[in-house]
């Protein structure tokens, strides 16, 4: 199966999983529900004679009072080639948002960890970061002429063994101007520490990115920023049309950079199909295979290009089979 034959077919287009339960009973932490656990991604199995690897990728981020995952990035992993499949699979969670006297409110500092071994099922743990007293940051006037609807800035800092912040510094920042107000917001902020056999121990290097909005509300899941979208569609045409693969990832890695962190569900799986699109014409199936087993996984295509999805997966997996078989019947044949 070609290249060109792919792309045609594509564009018609917890095992240990817990939530620490809060010792207080007015609270109760966010929680996932039915979280789909990702699959070992194609891109990172071994060649037959290799040694399959295992990896695990700790993802953070915070749940909003609409239970929607948002700023998702990681924090640790053992293996980058895992990295993006455990981000797009908090993505597309859906949450029981955290409760505090019966009242919805947002929740930061989550974490789950995926554990990932060929041929098994992957394994996902959930760690609370149970703060207690969250401060918002106040938006200084001065900051709002020219800037973006949403501006983010990323603050690393400790939990001390009372439960204080401590070493509070801007590891990045899309606007500068915010840095202050984002400081002085977490200064104030309070946890339940982290408890180790039992006693508090101090937490390093706890991060939490700080959004600010001018508009209030956070985007829907089926909504698609105009710029993301014809950046996604630019990045298509030069990949399709010019041939130039380069240009067109480019273009995905600077939607990525801006405004990834903020993906809806829809933005989601258009950037992953965007980018099963340019790998097909990069002949790199394995890596579209896998981008697009992730739009699957989001459930927001329409019956149509679901339909030509599932089509165009099980083509490159029986592409790729074949592929792999290849080397073993010849050396059968010797």
């Amino acid at each position: 199966m070609t290249a060109r034959a792919l792309f045609l077919a594509a564009i018609g287009v917890a095992a240990a999983f817990s939530a620490y339960a809060s010792d207080e009973p007015e609270e109760i932490p966010a929680r996932p529900v039915y979280p789909k656990l990702p699959t070992y991604p194609a891109a990172c199995e071994p060649a037959a004679t290799d040694p399959a690897p295992s990896a695990s990728v700790t993802v953070v981020y915070e749940v909003t009072a609409d239970g929607r995952p948002r700023n998702v990035r990681v924090r640790e992993s053992s293996d980058p080639c895992f990295d993006d499949t455990a981000i797009a699979a908090i993505r597309n969670w859906d949450f029981e948002p955290r409760r505090v006297n019966g009242r919805r409110m947002s929740q930061e500092d989550l974490e789950t960890t995926f554990v990932f071994i060929l041929e098994e099922e992957t394994q996902a743990v959930n760690f609370d970061a149970r703060p207690k007293k969250r401060v918002p940051p106040t938006y200084p006037s001065r900051c709002m002429r020219g800037a973006e609807d949403i501006e983010a800035v990323l603050v690393t800092f400790d939990v001390t063994e009372q439960g204080e912040t401590d070493n509070i510094e801007v590891a990045d920042t899309s606007n500068d101007c915010l840095d202050k107000s984002a400081i002085e917001a977490v200064e104030q902020w309070t946890y339940r520490p982290k408890l180790v056999d039992g006693e508090p121990v101090r937490r390093e290097g706890v991060e939490t990115l700080i959004t600010f909005q001018l508009a209030s509300g956070y985007d829907p899941a089926w909504r698609v920023r105009s710029y993301v979208r014809s950046e996604l569609n630019r990045a298509r045409r030069d990949a399709v049309r010019r041939s130039d693969t380069e240009k067109a990832m480019a273009r995905l890695e600077k939607v990525e950079e801006r405004y990834g962190i903020n993906f809806s569900q829809a933005e989601t799986a258009e950037y992953y199909y965007s980018r099963a699109v340019i790998r097909i014409e990069m002949k790199d199936y394995r890596g579209a295979l896998d981008d697009l087993r992730i739009v699957q996984s989001t459930g927001v295509a329409s019956t149509e290009m679901a339909g030509s999805i599932s089509e165009t997966i099980a083509n490159l997996e029986i592409y790729l089979a074949q592929q792999d078989a290849a080397p073993q019947a010849e050396a059968e044949d010797e």
